[in-house]
């Protein structure tokens, strides 16, 4: 992202007090870049969505986004049918025809052609897909639903799905992707009751992990938690986990943890400030210094 605004040619460091207008003009619309120094805010507009950067935000543009909108606690690339916006109270609000957040502060998102949404806070993690719908409140980190599940985000987080739909919950001290099938539930004793026509996984602090015939293994320590299927590979050692994930298994990694991933396979990454699925042809660089992630959503079938 960094690199991505130093090269942009439309987007330039205004003099103190000056108030500068860009007009982006792409395919099929017109975008309206407007800074002042003063306040240190750039207010961004266009027929698919408008957006008020404040500190340390940014906001750039190219031939395939209508934005590409990144600050220390969101990032999120707009296009078709997107819609951003902010207040003094949020740092952004991203809503579309499958998806509705409002970002408060350590919550991600993050987005692609496709309008899928992933939402992060410290004790949670959601993958957004069709029909599915979150939105948030004074007394709650993220409030999901969909036709067939519904979640409030809290503490010790709650979260039902069918075959119908993807989940991902995460807690302090576990993460789990569900699949088809698959049940999550939680109460006062557990972090998590994982369970599937399949298998069943009980997180506590010091994880439980069951295996059957049609699973490699169900993996799962303080800060990870994965179903291992044909073709899942997992590596591990005692100070990071590093794991690889397949088209029949993902992972949310925590806790500092690094994933890289190729145009065959699926990825997830996550670092205490940022999640995101990464899907055929995506990349992703971060570091410990910056809290800026470059996007590529170019997809290449």
């Amino acid at each position: 992202m960094r690199r991505a605004l130093q090269h942009h040619p439309r987007l330039h460091r205004p003099a103190r007090g000056a108030r500068v207008t860009l007009r982006v003009s792409m395919a099929d619309a017109t975008q309206h870049f407007t800074r002042d120094s003063e306040q240190s805010s750039i207010r961004y507009s266009s027929p698919v969505a408008s957006l008020e950067l404040t500190d340390s935000s940014q906001l750039t543009s190219d031939s395939q986004h209508l934005g590409i909108y990144s600050s220390p606690v969101a990032s999120l690339v707009l296009t078709d049918s997107s819609q951003l916006t902010s207040d003094s109270q949020h740092l952004g609000i991203y809503s579309s025809p499958v998806a509705s957040l409002v970002l408060t502060d350590s919550s991600q998102l993050t987005s692609d052609s496709q309008h899928l949404g992933i939402y992060s806070s410290p004790v949670a993690s959601l993958v957004l897909t069709d029909s599915s719908q979150l939105t948030s409140d004074s007394q709650h980190l993220g409030i999901y639903s969909s036709p067939v599940a519904s979640l409030v985000l809290t503490d010790s987080s709650q979260l039902t799905s069918d075959s119908q739909h993807l989940g991902i919950y995460s807690s302090p001290v576990a993460s789990l992707v569900l699949t088809d099938s698959s049940q999550l539930t939680s109460d006062s004793q557990h972090l998590g009751i994982y369970s599937s026509p399949v298998a069943s996984l009980v997180l506590t602090d010091s994880s439980q992990l069951t295996s059957d015939s049609q699973h490699l293994g169900i993996y799962s320590s303080p800060v990870a938690s994965l179903v291992l299927t044909d073709s899942s590979q997992l590596t591990s050692d005692s100070q990071h986990l590093g794991i690889y994930s397949s088209p029949v298994a993902s992972l949310v990694l925590t806790d500092s943890s690094q994933l890289t991933s190729d145009s065959q396979h699926l990825g997830i990454y996550s670092s205490p400030v940022a999640s995101l699925v990464l899907i055929d042809s995506s990349q992703l660089t971060s570091d410990s210094q910056h809290l800026g992630i470059y996007l590529n959503f170019d997809r290449q079938r």
